[in-house]
C-alpha cells in the first residue's frame, strides 16, 4: 500500500507542475466551450424522419400530406397521434405534426388555423433545422391552397418540459470529450518513464505491475473529477447550463468513462514504443471518436455505412449517458446499455493492459 501511495502523491505533484499538462487538461476544453457557446456553426441536414397525424381526412388534409411526400429530406410516417408521440419520445422521429380537423372549412372561411408541430428540444441542431423546413412547406402550401394571406401557423409543442439551447446540448459532450482526452493522453506518462528507462529501474525493485498500473489509473481519476468539476462550473455560472437532478448518477457516470478511458489509455501506452508513437496512436483512436460520437453534431446525420463504428465507439455511450442525465435528451441507448457498454469497455481495456503492460 506504502508504493501505491508513494506513487500516486508522487504522480499528482508531477501534473500540478506540468504546465503543457493543466492546459490541455483544464484550461482546453473551456476554450471549447467559450468559442461554441458564443457562436455555434449549423450542420449540414440529412434525412428526417416524421410523423403526421391527419385528425380530419377532408380533401385539403390529403393534399397537405402529399405535398409533404414530395420534400426530399423527410421520411414521412402517417398514424395515431398517440403511436407517432411514442416514436418521437423514443427518438425515432424528428418531429409529429398534427393537422386539426377543419382545415377545408378554415381555408374557406379565413379562419386562423394552429397545425401543431412536436419535437424534441434536446436535439437542438435537428429541431431548428426541421422546424425551418415545416414552416417553409406549409407557406408554400397554404400559398397553393389559397393564395391569399397566411391563414395556417404553425405552433412549436417541444417534448421537454423545460426550454434548451444548444449549449445545454454541447456541454455534456465537451464534458465527455474531455474525460476521453485526459485519459488517452494522461497515459503518455508511462511512455515517457519507459523511453528514460525509469519503468526498467522501477521493475528491479519489488513494486507490481498491478500497483503502477492502479496507482496511474487512481491518479488520472481525480485529475478527472476535478477536470469535470470545473467544466460543469463553468457552463453552469457563465452560461446557466443546468446540471439536472441526478447528481449521484452524473458523477458515477464521470467516473465510469474517465476509469474506461484511462484504462484505454494504458492499452496504447502498453504497446507503444516512443512517446512519438504513443501519441500517434492516441490520435488515431481519439480523432474518429471526437467526429464520429455526437460530440458536436447529431449521429443521424452521419451515413449509414458508418453506424456501425460509431456504435463501436465509447464516447458514443459516455456522451448519451451525460446528455440522458444533465438534459434527459432523447436517448441513442438506454442508460443501462450506455452503462454495460462502458463497463466492458472498462474491464476489456484494464485486463489487456496488466496483460500486456512491460517494464521495458
Amino acid at each position: 500500500m506504502k508504493p501505491f501511495r508513494s506513487l500516486l502523491v508522487t504522480g499528482l505533484k508531477e501534473f500540478a507542475r506540468d504546465r503543457m499538462a493543466l492546459f490541455w487538461t483544464l484550461l482546453f476544453p473551456l476554450i471549447f466551450i467559450f468559442l461554441f457557446g458564443i457562436a455555434f456553426s449549423e450542420t449540414d441536414i440529412g434525412t428526417f424522419s416524421i410523423g403526421l397525424v391527419l385528425q380530419d381526412d377532408d380533401a385539403k388534409a390529403l393534399e397537405f400530406k402529399q405535398i409533404l411526400s414530395f420534400v426530399q429530406v423527410f421520411e414521412l410516417h402517417e398514424g395515431r397521434l398517440e403511436e407517432e408521440m411514442a416514436e418521437l419520445k423514443d427518438g425515432n422521429r424528428q418531429a409529429v405534426i398534427v393537422v386539426p380537423e377543419g382545415l377545408s372549412q378554415a381555408l374557406v372561411d379565413e379562419h386562423p388555423l394552429d397545425v401543431q408541430v412536436h419535437y424534441d428540444e434536446s436535439q437542438f441542431n435537428t429541431a431548428q433545422i426541421v422546424l425551418s423546413i415545416i414552416d417553409q412547406v406549409i407557406r408554400a402550401a397554404e400559398q397553393q391552397f389559397t393564395g391569399r394571406q397566411p391563414i395556417l401557423k404553425v405552433e412549436a409543442v417541444s417534448t421537454q418540459a423545460k426550454r434548451l439551447r444548444q449549449i445545454d446540448y454541447l456541454v455534456p459532450g465537451v464534458l465527455a470529450m474531455s474525460l476521453m482526452q485526459t485519459g488517452l493522453f494522461g497515459s503518455m506518462v508511462l511512455v515517457s518513464l519507459r523511453e528514460r528507462r525509469i519503468l526498467k529501474r522501477l521493475g528491479a525493485t519489488p513494486l507490481s505491475r498491478r500497483s503502477l498500473i492502479l496507482a496511474q489509473v487512481v491518479q488520472r481519476l481525480i485529475i478527472s473529477v476535478f477536470q469535470a468539476a470545473i467544466i460543469l462550473i463553468v457552463g453552469n455560472l457563465v452560461f446557466n447550463v443546468e446540471l439536472g437532478d441526478r447528481i449521484p448518477l452524473l458523477v458515477g457516470f464521470v467516473l465510469l468513462g474517465a476509469a474506461a478511458f484511462i484504462s484505454l489509455g494504458f492499452v496504447v501506452a502498453s504497446f507503444a514504443r516512443t512517446e512519438e508513437g504513443g501519441m500517434a496512436l492516441v490520435q488515431i483512436i481519439q480523432f474518429p471518436m471526437m467526429f464520429l460520437s455526437g460530440i458536436f453534431w447529431p449521429i443521424e446525420f452521419m451515413p449509414a455505412w458508418i453506424r456501425p463504428l460509431i456504435d463501436a465507439l465509447p464516447l458514443t455511450y459516455l456522451g448519451d449517458a451525460m446528455r440522458q442525465v444533465m438534459v434527459e435528451a432523447t436517448p441513442i441507448v438506454s442508460l443501462q446499455t450506455d452503462t454495460l457498454i462502458l463497463m466492458g469497455w472498462l474491464a476489456v481495456s484494464l485486463f489487456a493492459a496488466f496483460r500486456f503492460f512491460q517494464w521495458e
